[in-house]
């Protein structure tokens, strides 16, 4: 995990709020936000977005190819300059996501899961104190997906982001700069669970707001 610094007990209790919260207001007939995750594909990323009475949780899981242009440990500066900036866009979750003002939301914390961009940015944080860094290990990959070839491995990147609001009931919308800040993300799986029902929608690139139920 880095940035705003959540104590792993914390993570996994919002984590199982998250999916309770899915759970218990799933509709009949409707797909639960907890299914599992569809076949990894570049250009194409999955958001599921819990609302309660004071919070909204946004679960983010993208290919690292769309925040990065590569799915292995950073083999160049470039690379590792790639893969540092992709974790500062992601710790930065209130920039990415904005939910309705009315809503009086502030971001409380972000959990973000990926060894390759994980030691990325403690890297780049050792080496900017004047302490060696280790290599990075090419870990926690996924069986390749057909279509893209069989001599690669593919890596995904999680990001759970919670915000405390004062008044979830009044957010309408939640406006997202995803697609403007990673230029190879085309298209955007949404489903989202709340107290006023279950929906889901698809966001392609040119898209920016994210309608709510209510």
């Amino acid at each position: 995990m880095v940035g705003r610094h959540v104590s792993n007990k914390a993570i996994r209790l919002k984590k199982a709020v998250f999916y309770a919260l899915t759970l218990v207001v799933a509709l009949p007939g409707l797909t639960s936000v907890a299914h599992a995750s569809k076949a990894h594909a570049h250009g194409q990323a999955e958001l599921n977005i819990a609302i309660d009475a004071e919070t909204i949780t946004l679960n983010l899981v993208s290919p690292l190819d769309n925040l990065t242009g590569f799915e292995h440990a950073p083999r160049t500066p470039e690379q590792h300059t790639r893969a540092r900036q992709a974790a500062e866009h992601l710790q930065n979750a209130d920039q990415l996501f904005i939910p309705d003002p009315g809503a009086g939301c502030t971001l409380d914390s972000v959990d973000l899961e990926s060894a390759i961009l994980v030691s990325s940015s403690t890297q780049a944080d050792k080496t900017a104190a004047g302490t060696p860094a280790a290599p990075v290990k090419d870990t926690g990959q996924h069986a390749h997906t057909p279509g893209y070839g069989t001599n690669e491995t593919h890596a995904d990147v999680e990001l759970t982001a919670t915000f405390q609001c004062e008044n979830t009931s009044v957010a309408r919308f939640i406006n997202t700069t995803l697609f403007d800040t990673f230029k190879r993300l085309q298209t955007m799986s949404v489903q989202i669970a709340s107290p006023n029902g279950q929906g889901g929608l698809t966001l392609k690139r040119g898209t920016q707001r994210i309608a709510l139920p209510g």
